[in-house]
């Protein structure tokens, strides 16, 4: 949803986003991969709320092999500290 305004220093408009991503308590940052990083963890929350209602442990596998699959990729994309 557009809100108008520029209640920002930059001048720049904002955009205000579903509460999926205030629920996360997300900054949405202008960098590469913070979209991707925000996504997974979305799909995390998702996946863990149906793993809460599934009954089925063929489907309860699958969810939790989403988890992992989502877990990696953002430990992938984090930012490595450079020893120094």
């Amino acid at each position: 949803m557009w809100r108008g305004g520029c209640p920002n220093r930059s001048g720049l408009p904002t955009l205000a986003l579903g509460s999926a991503m205030a629920d996360l308590g997300m900054t949405i940052l202008a960098s590469e991969g913070a979209i991707d990083t925000i996504i997974s963890r979305l799909n995390i929350s998702r996946y863990r709320k149906m793993l809460a209602d599934e009954r089925n442990e063929t489907k309860r596998q699958t969810l939790l092999d989403l988890i992992a699959e989502e877990t990696t990729k953002i430990s992938e994309m984090a930012p490595r500290k450079l020893s120094g």
